[in-house]
C-alpha cells in the first residue's frame, strides 16, 4: 500500500499544470544540473592541468557533488517557508558567480572551493521538482516529475557532450564560463515565466532546518529510499568517472569530444523518465523501483564484458541510464507523498543522501579504476546494487503515512 499524503491547508488543490511551464521547469533542471556533470570527460585533462593523479581529479567531480548535497541542506528549507519564485532567482545569481570565478581558478585548492560553490548553488531541479509537484494534481503528480526529471538527466548526461565538445581545445575550462553566460539567460527567462508561488509552511527558516533530523526519524520509508537512491546514483556516478580515463586509454584513445557522445546514449534512458512516473502511478513504486535496480545489475554485467568493445558500452550506457532515471522517479514519487506540507525538506533529505552517494560512487570510481582497471570499476557498481536490492526486499512495519509491505 503506497502512502496516504498528509495534506496542508495552505495548499489549495492544483489545477493541471500547463506543458509549457512543465517544459520550462524541466529546462531550468537540465541547465542548471549540468554544471555539477561537466566534468567527467575532461578529468584527464584536469588532471594534466594541475599534475594530479586520476583519483585526485576525480576528487573535482565530487566536490561539485558535495557542494549540491550541502545546497540542499542549506537551502532546499527555504522553499517550504519562502515564495519560490524569488528564491530560484537568488540561488541562480549564485550560480552565475561561482561559475565564473571557478572559470578563473589559478590553483588546484582554488579550484577545489569554487566546485563546491557551484554544486551548492546548482539545486533549481531540487526547488523544480517539488514545485511542478506542488502545482499538479495528484493523479497526474508522477507523470509531471517523470517529465521533468528528463530535464534532470538530460542535463546531466547532454552536459558530458557539451563539456567534450568545448574541451577539445584542450581547456577544460571554457565550459564554465559558457555556462556562466547560460545561467544568466535561463534567470531572464525563468522572471518572465515562474508564477509566484507561496509557502507551503509558515515555520521559521531555523525551525524548518531543525525540523529535518525529527523528519529523517519519522519517515523509515525516506531512510530506505534515501539508501536506495545514493546507491543507485554511487553506481552513475562511478561509471561517468572512470569511463574518461577507460577512453583516453588505448585501444580506443579517444578525445573528450567522442567521450563526450556517450551522453547521448544515456540521453535514451532519460526520454524513459515519463514512462518510469507513469508505471509508478499504475503498478506502485515499489514494483517499478525492483524493476529498474535490476536494470542497473544488468547494464554493469554488459559493461564488464564490453571493456573493449565501444558498441557494449553504449548500450551499457542506455541500460544504466534508464535504470537510474527510472529508480530516481520512483523514490521521489514516493517521497512526495508522505507530507505535502514538508515536501521539500523531505526532497532535501532524499537527494542530499542521492547526491552523497553519487559522490562517493565518483570517488570510488577513480579509485577503483587506479587500482583495479574496469573490472575493479564494474566489481564496485554491481556491489552497490546488491545492496541496493537487499534493502528494497526488506518489509517495513506498517506506520502511518508508509506502506504497510514493501
Amino acid at each position: 500500500m503506497e502512502p496516504t499524503p498528509e495534506t496542508n491547508p495552505l495548499e489549495s488543490a492544483p489545477s493541471p499544470l500547463s506543458s509549457r511551464l512543465v517544459s520550462i521547469l524541466a529546462i531550468a533542471s537540465g541547465l542548471s544540473v549540468a554544471n555539477v556533470h561537466y566534468l567527467p570527460p575532461l578529468l584527464a585533462q584536469v588532471a594534466a592541468s594541475y599534475q594530479v593523479a586520476p583519483a585526485q581529479a576525480s576528487l573535482l567531480f565530487t566536490a561539485t557533488q558535495l557542494g549540491f548535497a550541502l545546497g540542499l541542506y542549506l537551502l532546499l528549507p527555504w522553499a517550504d517557508i519562502t515564495e519560490k519564485k524569488g528564491l530560484i532567482l537568488r540561488v541562480l545569481t549564485g550560480s552565475i558567480v561561482a561559475l565564473s570565478l571557478l572559470y578563473w581558478a589559478p590553483t588546484w585548492g582554488w579550484a577545489l572551493g569554487l566546485a563546491l560553490l557551484v554544486g551548492l548553488t546548482s539545486i533549481i531541479p531540487q526547488l523544480a521538482i517539488p514545485l511542478g509537484a506542488q502545482l499538479s494534481p495528484p493523479p497526474q503528480r508522477g507523470e509531471v516529475i517523470g517529465k521533468i526529471m528528463v530535464g534532470l538527466l538530460g542535463g546531466i548526461l547532454l552536459a558530458r557532450l557539451w563539456s567534450g565538445y568545448l574541451g577539445q581545445d584542450g581547456d577544460w575550462r571554457t565550459v564554465y564560463g559558457v555556462s556562466a553566460l547560460l545561467m544568466g539567460g535561463l534567470w531572464l527567462l525563468l522572471k518572465r515565466e515562474l508564477p509566484r508561488c507561496p509557502p507551503l509552511s509558515k515555520e521559521t527558516y531555523a525551525n524548518s532546518l531543525a525540523s529535518l533530523l525529527p523528519l529523517w526519524r519519522r519517515y523509515p520509508l525516506l531512510r530506505r529510499s534515501a539508501f536506495i537512491g545514493a546507491m543507485i546514483f554511487g553506481a552513475f556516478g562511478a561509471f561517468w568517472s572512470a569511463l574518461s580515463f577507460l577512453l583516453e586509454a588505448p585501444p580506443f584513445e579517444l578525445s573528450p569530444g567522442y567521450i563526450g557522445l556517450f551522453g547521448l546514449a544515456g540521453l535514451a534512458g532519460a526520454l524513459c523518465a515519463p514512462w518510469a512516473g507513469r508505471l509508478s502511478d499504475r503498478r506502485g513504486v515499489h514494483f517499478t523501483l525492483g524493476l529498474n535496480i535490476g536494470l542497473i545489475l544488468l547494464s554493469y554485467l554488459l559493461l564488464g564484458v564490453s571493456s573493449r568493445s565501444l558498441l557494449g558500452i553504449a548500450l551499457g550506457v542506455i541500460i544504466l541510464d534508464l535504470g537510474v532515471q527510472g529508480g530516481n522517479v520512483s523514490n521521489l514519487t514516493r517521497v512526495h507523498l508522505l507530507n505535502e506540507a514538508a515536501r521539500n525538506r523531505l526532497t532535501a533529505l532524499y537527494m542530499i543522501a542521492y547526491f552523497l552517494g553519487g559522490a562517493a560512487g565518483s570517488y570510488l570510481g577513480g579509485w577503483a579504476f587506479q587500482q583495479g582497471g574496469w573490472p575493479g570499476v564494474c566489481a564496485l557498481g554491481l556491489g552497490s546494487q546488491l545492496l541496493a536490492l537487499g534493502v528494497w526486499s526488506l518489509p517495513l512495519p506498517p506506520q502511518q503515512g508508509e506502506e504497510s509491505s514493501p
